[in-house]
């Protein structure tokens, strides 16, 4: 019977902990939550930890988390008997490797962590592997436009990252000319 039900009505109640903004309580549901303690739904359980994380306002954390996510899905190769088991049994049996739109997602987060820390170095980095897996996508979709590569918010966020770094940067130099005076 358990493999009848959806994915929403196995984490539903660490996603109304969520939404009521009881951040402690949805931790300790995540780490007992057997369907996302699954090796096969590793990534899963990386994504929600990094933005729980984020959402508690751990962001040292959260960067770990999206970390690890993000080396996961780097790493993430399909096997003969992952194909297997998602076509012969249940797609759910299949290990999950992540959407185009969640690997933007891990960089959205960590730059926001950055800024939060006040370290807008590192959020332009971030920032700006948002670009990077932007034009692998499009590299690996032959820039079809039915595909998921262009990232509207990708685009400011990195605008508004270069900006502010910029106007610091300048902002210093300014500052050192003044001494100078």
């Amino acid at each position: 019977m358990a493999s009848c039900v959806t994915y929403n009505q196995r984490i539903g109640s660490y996603y109304n902990q969520m939404v009521n903004g009881d951040y402690e309580q949805a931790s300790v549901s995540l780490d007992k939550n057997k369907l996302l303690q699954a090796k096969r739904n590793r990534l899963l359980f990386l994504l929600e930890k990094g933005k729980l994380a984020h959402m508690m306002k751990r962001y040292d954390s959260s960067n770990y988390y999206f970390n690890e996510a993000d080396l996961y899905m780097e790493d993430a190769r399909t096997t003969a008997g992952d194909v297997a088991l998602g076509t012969l049994l249940n797609p759910m049996m299949q290990s999950y490797k992540g959407e185009a739109f969640e690997k933007f997602m891990i960089h959205y987060y960590k730059t926001l962590n950055y800024l939060s820390l006040n370290q807008p170095g590192e959020a332009l980095v971030e920032a700006r592997r948002i670009s990077i897996k932007s034009y692998s996508l499009q590299d690996k979709t032959n820039n079809n436009p039915n595909r998921y590569s262009d990232d509207a918010f990708s685009l400011i966020l990195q605008g508004l990252m270069v900006e502010t770094v910029v106007m610091m940067a300048t902002a210093s130099i300014n500052f050192f000319m003044i001494k100078g005076l």
